[in-house]
């Protein structure tokens, strides 16, 4: 077999022999492809890798390689383990240092599956979510170019109680953009001008808030004094609720782990996992509302009063009024388990 990749053909060696596969860098006992020339070796299922790919995980694209680099030492930029520079690994031509081990690259949950050995590179256009009209007091952003928005630096208290379109969050008293003609609102803050959803396009619709989008590697937390990367790992206990989540920010260097809801939350989570919900009709007969009575509900599902300061009433034919996320959550793995 004559691979693009090395210059020298392979042949199958049918018998067994422990190797190291110079593609993935995994030992393995039988039946490797053997370079005819030289002393590569590749497992049979790493013999049609992808030789040009994007990932999820960078900017540019990633090329496969069988010798990462002499004498370089590196942490694979997904899983965040170390690459051994003698064997091979998916390496960026741009970017010296980056490299993935060849698992972690062709993992479903980072690669989008299509090979681009033939398909040109073309650089992506990066156009700025807003453009200034004057200075910062107007502005026209990508989420709402009908019409211009306005810097509110008066009066910002009749505002408060109002969300940002954005986050979600309300505006308290900072300072925010107001649609010149209509009920448009946005946090000056940079998150928010730059991040309103993000859709993946290739996977049919998924949207992501503001908060969720504008995650970027390394994270960096107030609860860990080291960086946080989104690695491949799973259910892995979160430091902050203690529960297990298929989802984690890690630190490898001390075994951290922080799921991304509680990664997301304001500095203090006394405004509850619906903060970022809009109160407005979610399904027929739900909405999420203040909870700013004279007294507070009972949750239909936990029978406490509800603390936070939003409260999802009509949530099902059973429930009048839930106070959390969370209580939903556990009454749909309640059903899922009786079921």
């Amino acid at each position: 077999m004559n691979l693009k990749i090395h210059e020298d053909a392979f042949i199958l060696l049918p018998r067994e022999i422990t190797f190291t596969c110079n593609a993935c860098g995994l030992i393995g006992e039988r039946n490797p492809y053997v370079c005819i020339a030289c002393d590569l070796m590749i497992h049979k299922v790493c013999i049609d890798l992808p030789r040009v790919i994007n990932i999820n995980r960078h900017d540019h694209r990633v090329s496969l390689t069988y010798h990462l680099g002499h004498g370089k030492s590196r942490l694979c930029a997904v899983c965040q383990e170390s690459i051994d520079w003698t064997f091979g690994g998916y390496a960026c031509k741009r970017c010296p240092d980056y490299a993935v081990h060849s698992n972690c690259a062709t993992d479903k949950r980072v690669w989008d599956g299509k090979e681009l050995e033939d398909v040109p590179e073309e650089d992506e256009e990066i156009l700025d979510p807003y453009k200034m009209i004057n200075c910062e007091k107007e502005i026209i952003h990508f989420s709402h170019e009908e019409h211009n928005l306005i810097l509110v630096e008066d009066n910002v208290k009749e505002f408060e109680k109002i969300r940002c379109d954005a986050c979600i969050l309300p505006l308290d008293d900072g300072m925010f953009y107001k649609c010149v003609e209509g009920d448009f609102f946005l946090h000056k803050l940079y998150e928010c001008l730059n991040h309103i959803e993000y859709q993946a396009l290739d996977c049919g619709v998924i949207l992501l808030d503001a908060r969720c989008g504008s995650i970027s590697e390394p994270f960096i937390h107030p609860l860990h004094s080291h960086p946080l990367y989104h690695t491949l790992e799973t259910s892995k206990t979160c430091v902050a609720c203690g529960e297990n989540s298929p989802n984690v920010l890690t630190c490898k260097e001390c075994g951290f782990y922080l799921d991304i809801k509680c990664a997301t939350l304001p500095t203090t989570c006394v405004l509850g996992d619906m903060s970022h919900i809009k109160p407005e009709c979610l399904d027929v007969g739900s909405q999420v509302i203040p909870n700013n009575g004279m007294t507070r509900p009972f949750c239909g599902i936990c029978k406490l009063r509800c603390m936070f300061p939003n409260i999802m009433m009509n949530p099902s034919p059973s429930l009048e009024c839930v106070c959390s996320m969370e209580c939903i959550f556990s009454l749909i793995a309640t059903e899922t388990n009786e079921t």
